[in-house]
């Protein structure tokens, strides 16, 4: 899959494994970009109530109304078991998605993304888009000057 939010069980047992397995010494020197945290193995076995932030939604882009009814299940059930739970609102996604992300990924000309659909079916209402993508990066540089003085035009009059 393009995108991962991270490991999935049927238990909280098995996602405990998982996490011990990938929050070892033995992984930090692996991947020097992760921060070497390990499992803390006290809070997980401690039976004391915890303080637990969610959110169901980011401000930014509407949930799946599973996604928010699989929240609300989970916070009812953490609540009954003595939690407490915190609502919060990510702060800035709109500067977020809009500039970090969004740079992120087209930050080498969506070369990488592109990547990921090589060899795959791709869904007929991405198909669009993806063929800009792949377009060359000259190609691409014309239509982001044409462009982009209609779609920001506050921007383009600060840079002259």
């Amino acid at each position: 899959t393009l995108f991962r939010s991270g490991p999935m069980a049927r238990d909280v047992d098995s996602l405990a494994l998982c996490m011990r397995a990938l929050l070892c010494e033995e992984m930090f020197h692996m991947d020097t970009t992760i921060p070497p945290i390990p499992f803390n193995e006290e809070m997980y076995s401690s039976s004391k109530p915890l303080r637990i932030g969610y959110y169901d939604t980011d401000g930014y882009s509407l949930p799946a109304p599973c996604m928010r009814r699989a929240v609300g299940e989970t916070k009812r059930l953490l609540e009954q078991a003595g939690h407490t739970l915190i609502p919060f609102m990510p702060p800035r996604m709109d500067y977020v998605a809009n500039n970090l992300f969004t740079k992120g990924v087209y930050a080498d000309g969506a070369s990488m993304l592109v990547d990921k659909f090589e060899g795959d079916i791709v869904d007929p209402n991405l198909k669009p888009q993806i063929s800009i993508y792949r377009l060359p990066n000259w190609i691409k540089q014309i239509l982001a000057a044409i462009i982009k003085p209609v779609l920001l035009p506050h921007e383009h009059r600060s840079e002259e």
